[in-house]
């Protein structure tokens, strides 16, 4: 009882954590818009080495 308890407590502080995570990050993030023929670079998943590179392209937008 005292477990289902504990798990209770715990789960209602994650979610007001991440309900702040969620508003402060909500106040700086911007959304962007590209039009057809911008050029951008995309974001390559990471590696292990420090010296590869992070992204790639340039690529245009069809």
């Amino acid at each position: 009882k005292r477990l289902k308890e504990a798990n209770e407590i715990a789960k209602t502080h994650l979610d007001k954590a991440k309900l702040k995570m969620k508003v402060q990050y909500d106040k700086t993030a911007t959304r962007r818009n590209f039009a057809v023929g911008d050029k951008v670079l995309v974001l390559t998943p990471l590696s292990n080495s420090a010296l590869s590179t992070k992204f790639e392209g340039p690529f245009e937008i069809l």
